[in-house]
């Protein structure tokens, strides 16, 4: 398995992850589609949260929240969240 490959494959499983603990909360969220360049966040149905999940190992929280502040206005949602996987 490539690099590229496996880093995707642990962002989706922590995807999985994140939403199997929301699940009691927000009975609808999954996983959301590829958005592209017009991102609006790793997970769907949670209401006014716009969810970023991430599992690297360099953790940057400024530029995460940015990013998560950036895909909440796609989505049209009102709070940005990150879920960052703890080492």
């Amino acid at each position: 398995m490539t690099t590229r490959a496996y880093a995707k494959q642990k962002g989706s499983t922590w995807e999985r992850e994140c939403a199997e603990y929301l699940r009691p909360v927000f009975p609808q969220v999954e996983r959301a589609p590829r958005w592209g360049a017009n991102d609006k966040g790793d997970l769907v149905g949670t209401g006014a949260f716009t969810v970023e999940a991430k599992n690297t190992k360099a953790v940057t929280l400024s530029t995460f929240m940015d990013e998560a502040i950036v895909e909440a206005q796609n989505s049209g949602n009102h709070i940005p969240v990150v879920f960052i996987k703890r080492r």
